[in-house]
């Protein structure tokens, strides 16, 4: 064949076999380094685990909500409330919950700041208020579990 040498693989217009596998993995590279630019500019997932980062207004909502509701429960003696705002290893660390008298002194949340969140778990700077007692903040933990719970276990 004219301008073919002797043991070299050609195809169509004298490129050499190689050339299109070679143009078709360069654009493949290409494209996947566009799609992960995207990503690590958006923070997207693989891309967003860099640590605890403040709760956005849903999560802040959500977890304001759990702790007021978990308050409300272990002021008045409501076991069965007080389960749906604790995680399931928490209610494990409690052993049975049942219902007893409201307390005397009700535990009140006064403040709910710093809430952060990693994942699936978070947590916030709570501080309560008690007649008769000075004023305590804890750091509370949660987790995200078909919604957010407590979860203050060792």
């Amino acid at each position: 064949m004219p301008g073919s040498r002797t043991g070299e693989n050609t195809v169509g217009r004298d490129r050499p076999a190689w050339v299109l596998p070679l143009a078709v993995l360069v654009s493949v590279a290409a494209v996947v380094g566009i799609v992960f630019a995207i990503l690590a500019a958006t923070g997207a997932p693989p891309f967003d685990d860099d640590g605890p980062h403040p709760a956005d207004a849903q999560q802040q909502s959500d977890i304001t909500a759990v702790t007021h509701s978990y308050f409300d429960a272990l002021n008045s003696g409501d076991a069965a409330t007080f389960t749906t705002t604790i995680c399931p290893e928490m209610a494990k660390a409690f052993g049975k919950i049942t219902d007893r008298e409201p307390l005397d002194s009700p535990v009140t949340p006064t403040a709910i700041t710093d809430i952060a969140v990693d994942g699936d778990s978070a947590t916030a700077s709570v501080t309560v208020s008690r007649e008769g007692a000075d004023d305590n903040t804890e750091t509370v933990h949660y987790r995200n579990i078909d919604g957010w719970l407590l979860c203050q276990v060792p």
